[in-house]
């Protein structure tokens, strides 16, 4: 998606051009963000609000049902950017993706934007109440409002037409999202998501995680088993990570591997998760194979590359693979970029 804004040549500096052209100035920012904070607005609430009412407007029932959860997710973020009026990498990147989503899963931009308008009124009203009981002039206020939800509609508008031009030319077809198999990202998507998530943290001032995990001798129980087996084994093992797992992580899956990214999570945090999703997975699969988990973590400070992390992860795989041969249990090393082999070993 980086490269797409690229392409489209919209970045913060684009957004404050912008900006100046409807003549919201950087005051008018300033005093909507104090009064939006001071409503302690829901964006979980209004999103559902907002895709509960995109649902009566969508003609494929069943499938708008199965990615109505993940609609759910973008539409908050989206309010949330929203709220704070800063034009950063995660409002542009925010916008992006719910125009690929859209685009992805042949949603209208219209219709959204028609569900999106009545949440905007709704926070309008919300605004003039709070203005008018602090005995506060709310014309000012209402006006850089509408210039807001202006700018807003424009740009998300000009990303869906961009993608949906995209998709349309052969040469440039978008790509699936999704592994059909399991419903989690591909390997991809999950770079686009994890270099997104880099940019913020590099904002932030926060850390991140990432685990590259493998099943032991997966190839030999397609082959004695069949592929109906190890499929089995996938698909239960990504049922495991959605239960155990929050919604802001994100797992994928390329061929018998799974990548989750873990957002404001230091290494520290890790031995338990690893733990927990280990123990899920006893129980519930009969299969006989065991995990091997290989984890690294980023910060701001860390001077790591997105490439230099993937590296990293894989190379504490490989660790866990190391340990698992001798032991026959469920393995998981842990790092940052220098640690040597530090495999913990799980017993069974």
């Amino acid at each position: 998606m980086k490269t797409r804004l690229l392409e489209m040549a919209i970045n913060e500096t684009e957004m404050v051009r912008r900006q100046s052209l409807i003549q919201l100035t950087d005051e008018d920012l300033s005093i909507l963000e104090q009064r939006l904070n001071l409503l302690s607005l829901s964006t979980i609430d209004l999103a559902e609000h907002t895709v509960e009412k995109l649902t009566s407007l969508t003609v494929s029932k069943v499938m708008f049902k199965r990615v109505k959860g993940e609609l759910n997710v973008l539409v908050s973020r989206l309010l949330n950017t929203l709220c704070t009026l800063n034009f950063n990498i995660d409002y542009l990147y925010t916008r992006a993706d719910i125009s690929q989503f859209l685009v992805t899963h042949e949603i209208s931009v219209i219709d959204l934007t028609l569900c999106l308008h009545n949440t905007y009124s709704h926070i309008a009203e919300r605004l003039h109440l709070s203005l008018v009981e602090d005995n506060l002039d709310p014309t000012p206020t209402l006006a850089a409002w509408n210039k807001r939800v202006l700018l807003e509609t424009q740009l998300l508008s000009e990303m869906f037409h961009y993608l949906h031009q995209l998709n349309g030319n052969s040469h440039f077809k978008a790509q699936p999202l999704r592994d059909e198999l399991t419903g989690v990202y591909n390997k991809p998507a999950f770079i686009d998501e994890l270099d997104r998530t880099i940019a913020l943290c590099d904002r932030s001032n926060d850390s991140l995680t990432i685990l590259h995990i493998d099943f032991h001798a997966l190839a030999k129980i397609n082959d004695r088993l069949g592929y109906e087996v190890g499929n089995a084994v996938l698909q239960q093992f990504t049922n495991i990570c959605a239960e155990q797992l929050r919604k802001t992580e994100t797992i994928a899956r390329d061929g018998g591997e799974f990548f989750i990214l873990l957002p404001c999570t230091p290494i520290k945090n890790i031995p338990v998760i690893c733990e927990r999703i280990i123990q899920r997975f006893e129980e519930t699969v009969e299969t006989q194979t065991t995990l091997r988990i290989g984890a690294c973590a980023y910060s701001p400070q860390g001077d790591i590359t997105l490439e230099q992390l993937l590296c990293c992860a894989e190379t504490h795989l490989k660790y866990a693979k190391e340990r698992s041969l001798i032991t026959d249990n469920h393995e998981f090393s842990l790092g940052t970029k220098k640690t040597t082999n530090n495999v913990l070993r799980l017993i069974k």
